[in-house]
C-alpha cells in the first residue's frame, strides 16, 4: 500500500522530468505525448474520459453509459429528454443537465 502511494505521488514528477529531457532534445512528437501524459496523471483523468467525471453527484454507471454511447462534443446539442433516451434512465437528464 505504501509503495502505491509513493508511485502515485512521484509519477507526475518523473514524467515532467522526461518531458524536460525530450523538450531539451527538441523531439516535438514525443514532447507532445509526454505533456499529455503529465496532464492526465496530474488531473487523474485520462484523455478518453469525458469531463462529466468531474461532477461527483453523477453516478458512475451513468457516466460510463454516456461515454460509451455519445461523444462529449455531441452532448452540447442534446436536450434533456434526448439524454434520457440515450442512457435509458428516467428523469436523470433533467437533474444532471443543469
Amino acid at each position: 500500500m505504501v509503495y502505491a502511494v509513493y508511485v502515485t505521488q512521484n509519477a507526475s514528477r518523473l514524467l515532467r522530468a522526461i518531458y524536460e529531457i525530450v523538450l531539451h532534445r527538441e523531439w516535438a512528437q514525443l514532447a507532445d505525448k509526454c505533456l499529455m501524459l503529465c496532464k492526465m496523471i496530474d488531473r487523474r483523468m485520462w484523455q478518453s474520459m469525458s469531463p462529466l467525471r468531474q461532477f461527483r453527484k453523477m453516478p458512475d454507471e451513468i457516466e460510463k453509459k454516456i461515454e460509451k454511447i455519445c461523444p462529449w462534443e455531441r452532448l452540447y446539442d442534446l436536450e434533456a429528454d434526448k439524454i434520457d433516451e440515450l442512457i435509458r434512465v428516467a428523469e436523470v437528464g433533467q437533474d444532471h443537465l443543469q
